[in-house]
């Protein structure tokens, strides 16, 4: 059986590296599975299907981004097939430009039909049939938008054990890996989201937070290609560190005290 991992978040969690076939990551990479479902966060969805296919960029354009364009799970995929060969698969849900309160944990989202954890409760369940694999961890690639709106940064913390509540109340203990957004991120509400993190951090277990302080962005919100890459590979260190199964290596990460998550860090 195959472990699963599922990407969820905006933009970020859809990526916008354009230069796979330049940086040699564009040809299909067989050992790892991947499936998508994208879009914009319109009301309702307009999700974009694509795969199974081998792990590679997309094949279709969604939200306003050509085909070719690809994210974190480039690199993310490979070195965790590096570390455990012929293992993983990668399921992919985002909403471009969306919110944890407005969109992801909103009872009212989108506005008829099944609320957004549910669509995606029911593509995680269909990848685990068809792919054979069994849930593992959740990568979250989140918090500008929510940053950006006052309000909504001061229930970051209670959305976020929305989210924790309702995925590991479906699917066991699951590894939750996010990463913090930048300390010089320009948005209001930035120092109130980067303190739920904190505490969301200290107070659980099986989480891990990727510290993305210094990876290069394109622009405030968005990383560079390089940056994407970089990021995709402190991902697989923060997943293989919360994978019962594999040592860690304990100069790879800094691990907080009493049981708590721990922080993944740039060499």
């Amino acid at each position: 059986m195959k472990r699963y991992v599922q990407i969820i978040g905006h933009s970020n969690g859809l990526g916008r590296k354009a230069d796979a076939l330049q940086s040699g990551l564009a040809d299909p990479y067989e050992p790892v599975t991947i499936v998508e479902m994208n879009s914009r966060s319109s009301d309702p969805p307009e999700f974009v299907r694509d795969g199974p296919r081998p792990l590679s960029p997309r094949t279709k354009p969604v939200a306003g981004l050509p085909a070719g364009y690809s994210g974190i799970e480039l690199t993310m995929g490979r070195a965790l097939d590096r570390a455990m060969p012929n293992q993983w698969v990668i399921g992919k849900m985002t909403l471009d430009g969306s919110g944890l309160k407005n969109q992801w944990v909103n009872p009212n989202y989108p506005s008829q039909g099944l609320q957004m954890l549910d669509l995606l409760f029911g593509f995680i369940d269909e990848q685990l049939e068809v792919l054979d694999a069994s849930f593992e961890h959740l990568v979250w690639c989140h918090g500008e938008v929510d940053a950006g709106e006052s309000p909504d940064a001061l229930e970051y913390l209670p959305n976020m054990n929305v989210l924790r509540d309702r995925i590991r109340g479906r699917y066991r203990n699951v590894g939750i890996a996010f990463y913090r957004i930048p300390a010089d991120f320009s948005a209001g509400g930035t120092a109130l989201v980067t303190a739920a993190q904190d505490e969301f951090l200290a107070n659980n277990s099986r989480v891990a937070r990727v510290v993305v302080d210094g990876i290069p962005r394109q622009d405030a919100s968005h990383f560079t290609d390089r940056g994407y890459e970089d990021v995709g590979e402190l991902f697989a260190r923060a997943i293989l560190s919360m994978t019962m199964d594999v040592g860690r290596d304990p100069f790879d990460v800094a691990i907080h005290s009493g049981g708590t998550g721990f922080d993944v860090l740039a060499r």
